[in-house]
């Protein structure tokens, strides 16, 4: 651990506003963040962002998070040096209110217990607050039901938010609800489009919805690209929407719109509006 956490010092620096950037095999790693918004009445507000890794190589971006020009073995370095990288720029959010989501692979971790304490040094380092940072569990499929039940208890130690990935369209099962008794369930807005264009299968949404809500859990709808998609999530029940609609990944350090916005979507609000006796 030692010797990682020295080369991932040495892989990044830092500019003159305090914003750090990462290097590795000639790849330039860059913090992005993209909001997330939160169902507030008639309204949208800012809940948090999603930190993304946006790498260049010569000049040119790219789409993959990790070097293409690296072993397996090194998969694991990169995957420490984003999220290290994503934490310590947190105090360049200009908002310290913010929740960050980050991304955790446990088969990407040398140790998952230590990483996680790692991560939370680093958040509480850049000004975070733990209860502010939420971990979205990947690569969940492979891992056996007690390394589930080990991350879900090392993730409430440390007061962090667990969020399971991209249910019902990814690797991610009841299993994973049942055991890491998540904070937050994802859905992709791709898998959203699919159910929506055909009724009986939209039907069944708000009861998916509501049996997330029965375990504790919000659901976020990722992916949201149109106004189709937005209603279609939020008609659901959705409590959390991200997308490029709403808004697309930004490089840490430039503002966040935090403004609130109307939810357009009329039968939403009749439905809200009798739910509650409005």
């Amino acid at each position: 651990m030692d010797v990682r956490r020295g080369r991932i010092e040495t892989s990044i620096s830092v500019d003159e506003v305090g914003v750090e950037t990462a290097y590795c095999n000639g790849t330039v790693l860059k913090s992005a963040c993209q909001p997330i918004f939160e169902r507030c009445g008639g309204m949208l507000e800012i809940w948090g962002v999603e930190a993304l890794a946006r790498p260049s190589h010569d000049g040119a971006a790219k789409d993959d998070e990790l070097p293409a020009d690296i072993d397996m073995a090194d998969q694991t370095f990169v995957a420490a040096l984003c999220r290290t990288l994503h934490l310590r720029n947190y105090r360049n959010l200009g908002n310290p209110g913010l929740r960050l989501l980050f991304g955790l692979d446990p088969k990407l971790c040398e140790n998952v217990e230590a990483d996680l304490r790692e991560a939370a040094l680093c958040f509480v380092e850049a000004g975070g607050d733990l209860a502010l940072l939420a971990c979205r569990i990947t690569g969940t499929g492979m891992l056996a039901d007690d390394a589930l039940r080990e991350i879900a208890a090392h993730l409430r130690e440390l007061g962090m938010a667990i969020v399971v990935d991209d249910f019902a369209g990814g690797d991610s099962t009841i299993r994973d609800i049942e055991l890491l008794r998540p904070d937050i369930v994802s859905f992709d807005g791709a898998w959203l489009r699919r159910v929506a264009s055909f009724p009986a299968a939209a039907r069944l949404l708000p009861a998916l919805f509501r049996s997330c809500a029965g375990q504790g859990s919000r659901v976020l709808v990722y992916g949201i690209e149109t106004m189709r998609d937005l209603d279609a999530a939020l008609e659901a029940g959705a409590d959390l929407v991200q997308g490029f609609l709403l808004g697309r990944p930004a490089l840490v350090g430039a503002e966040i719109d935090a403004e609130p916005m109307a939810v357009p979507v009329r039968r939403f609000h009749d439905r809200e509006a009798s739910r509650y006796g409005r």
